[in-house]
């Protein structure tokens, strides 16, 4: 499958965003999106099987380009990021985003209570400040050093962490020793 910056070029192009810095863009928001994810987010279930303890593995699902966009370009316009192509813009980071993201990620959970059954959940352990320095970083790295970076970061990472916080539900099934006893119990883990 595509990487997340491929696609965030490719969904650039279809939008219109043609400048010379935007593979530069492309890798600092995979970069920046990508790293904080996997440093931060979690998974957390309320669960029902059976008694005792097991493990899942499942796929964070619900987020959609069709709720992002218009958050996203809610955001621009609260930091100010009001220019021709900014509606284009952020309809090339929501739709690549979504599409990486449903793509990609993968849920690992460990459940107390149950052993055998199914978790329902969702995603915690974002932060908006945390993502959008990251991506800030990253553009630094990436060599981009314009004075509105840090309100682009900003405004792309209140659209996502609220989004993925909101819309990234987790159902996973449960494995693990099966009992004669119903049971609820928790889960937690891990978005990779």
């Amino acid at each position: 499958f595509p990487s997340h910056d491929t696609l965030l070029v490719g969904q650039f192009a279809a939008n219109g965003i043609l400048g010379t810095s935007s593979a530069q863009l492309a890798s600092a928001l995979s970069q920046g999106i990508t790293l904080n994810i996997l440093a931060t987010a979690q998974v957390s279930t309320v669960d029902t099987g059976t008694a005792g303890a097991g493990v899942g593995s499942s796929k964070v699902l619900g987020v959609s380009p069709a709720v992002l966009t218009p958050m996203m370009i809610g955001q621009f316009a609260s930091q100010g990021l009001l220019g021709t192509m900014s509606s284009a813009l952020a309809n090339a980071i929501g739709n690549a985003f979504c599409i990486w993201f449903l793509a990609s990620n993968q849920t690992t959970t460990v459940h107390s209570g149950v052993g055998a059954g199914v978790g329902q959940g969702f995603v915690t352990g974002l932060n908006p400040s945390a993502m959008g320095n990251m991506i800030t970083g990253m553009m630094a790295v990436n060599g981009l050093l314009g004075t509105y970076s840090p309100k682009l970061a900003t405004a792309i990472a209140n659209a996502i962490v609220p989004h993925l916080m909101s819309m990234g539900t987790v159902v996973t099934p449960i494995a693990g020793p099966p009992s004669p006893t119903a049971s609820s119990g928790t889960g937690s883990g891990k978005v990779l």
